[in-house]
């Protein structure tokens, strides 16, 4: 199927950056043709941050191109076979673009473990993928109180990443170590389209005692 795949991944991500590096006429079509919803579910456990949960929303017309490409029937349920399908054809090539995620630690960037429990549905016309993220920040940067930052955001503005109005953010299992989580908006330099906005998840917590 023409067009862009997040399944012909990290080649294509990277042509469409290089294109708006070098100027060239992609550059200028290089705006949003994917849209996702996403909630964030940040994890704890008694040791303090584990990683993150995250879920993307594929809007209706990039599902039914997934569908085309990945998915062996036109509606209804995804089978084992399909979620495994959208998993090595089309998730697993977002490793070389970081997922597009990136986080940081009392200010400092976090290194991103191999994502986890990666499920596929189909809810009415939406795909929608659900997997965690693993993080564990070094013992020697942990504070009293600590500051943890998450966004999503493609530079090459092709993929437009946005927070669902619904259950947009959540904190599992961090009570003991008064961990909350808000969202804000931020301004983002993009590649070619000058700076446009992307949402940030930002999380504080004790360090546990």
């Amino acid at each position: 199927m023409a067009g862009f795949s997040i399944a012909r991944g990290p080649r294509t991500v990277a042509a469409v950056i290089a294109a708006a590096v070098s100027g060239t006429p992609m550059a200028a079509q290089a705006h949003p043709h994917i849209f996702i919803k996403q909630n964030v579910v940040a994890l704890f456990d008694p040791s303090g941050l584990t990683g993150f949960r995250l879920t993307w929303r594929f809007d209706p017309m990039y599902s039914s191109m997934m569908r085309a490409d990945f998915v062996s029937t036109k509606s209804g349920p995804l089978t084992p076979a399909d979620v495994k399908n959208l998993h090595d054809k089309s998730f697993a090539d977002l490793k070389d673009v970081h997922y597009f995620t990136t986080v940081t630690f009392n200010g400092k960037p976090l290194p991103l473990d191999t994502p986890t429990n990666f499920s596929a549905t189909a809810d009415g016309g939406n795909i929608v993928y659900t997997f965690d993220i693993p993080v564990r920040p070094d013992p020697h940067d942990l504070r009293p109180e600590n500051v943890v930052a998450i966004t999503v955001f493609d530079p090459s503005y092709y993929v437009y990443y946005e927070l669902a109005s619904d259950n947009l953010v959540a904190v599992t299992g961090g009570t003991g170590l008064k961990a909350a989580c808000g969202a804000s908006v931020v301004w983002r330099d993009s590649i070619g389209w000058g700076r446009v906005h992307s949402d940030l998840v930002t999380c504080t917590y004790l360090s546990p005692r």
